[in-house]
């Protein structure tokens, strides 16, 4: 990506989702990637939320992924501070998790796991998350907790680390047309590498659902079809991450560009 910005001569835009607050276009991996790498190095590894870190430290995280890509004003723009905020999050809870499976590995490998932190992560923050979080009672029956509701999940999307807005917003551009719930929930739980086939049947079964909701919705007698973000709660449920994912792209800008140009990247 120092090529691309050296020959730009500018940091590179950056597009953004302002419906769903998600990073889009061909760049945002990358940013993501800028994101997690500056999140490792710098932020302090704590039993709390990115919002609750020092302010400092986040803009300086932010300031530093700046200077490579536009991701537009993170100050005074509330919706791509939103945006760039829950990414990080994401990241930030990422690593945590990361750590936390490398002490479950280390535990059962050497006498003592605090002698061996996984890199980046700074010797006192390893120390601490061990003695103050990761063996307490509170924590392990959390632990637990969130197992047990894992286990309940009845299927998992093929999307990786895409967000559903990145893979709506590719194949918008290659295609030149947007795709509607049900696409979009095929095309995120098919294993297109291996035939095409689905991740199980209760994802088959919802898609199915799924189908026959807009075409019941799409008839000369209904006066008043349900959206289909409403489609979606009653088939996937209301508090399903879909429900987040799947809502229609009204307002997808590139941070380096003006109100008004809105419409030409819609």
């Amino acid at each position: 990506m120092d090529k691309v910005r050296k020959e730009l001569g500018k940091p590179i835009p950056v597009e953004i989702d302002r419906v769903s607050r998600k990073l889009v276009g061909v760049h945002s991996t990358a940013v993501a990637a800028a994101l997690g790498e500056q999140i490792r190095d710098h932020a302090p590894v704590r039993d709390i939320r990115w919002k609750s870190i020092d302010f400092g430290i986040r803009e300086s995280i932010i300031v530093r992924v700046g200077q490579t890509f536009d991701i537009g004003d993170y100050k005074n723009d509330i919706e791509v501070k939103e945006t760039i905020d829950l990414k990080c999050q994401d990241l930030y809870k990422e690593w945590k998790s990361n750590l936390y499976s490398h002490y479950l590995a280390m535990k059962k490998k050497v006498a003592d796991p605090k002698y061996h932190a996984l890199y980046p992560c700074k010797p006192e923050d390893w120390i601490s998350m061990i003695d103050n979080v990761w063996e307490t009672e509170e924590w392990k029956a959390k632990s637990d907790r969130g197992k047990y509701a894992r286990s309940k999940v009845k299927f998992n999307h093929t999307s990786g680390s895409r967000s559903f807005a990145l893979r709506a917003s590719m194949i918008l551009k290659k295609n030149g047309k947007k795709q509607n719930i049900a696409e979009k929930f095929e095309m995120t739980h098919k294993r297109h590498r291996h035939g095409g086939e689905w991740i199980n049947d209760k994802a088959k079964e919802r898609h199915a659902q799924l189908e026959a909701r807009l075409k019941e919705q799409s008839q000369p007698d209904i006066t008043n079809p349900l959206s289909e973000e409403q489609i979606s709660i009653d088939v996937l449920g209301k508090r399903s991450v879909y429900v987040k994912e799947y809502r229609s792209r009204r307002s997808t800008i590139s941070s380096s560009k003006p109100p008004e140009e809105v419409a030409v990247l819609q």
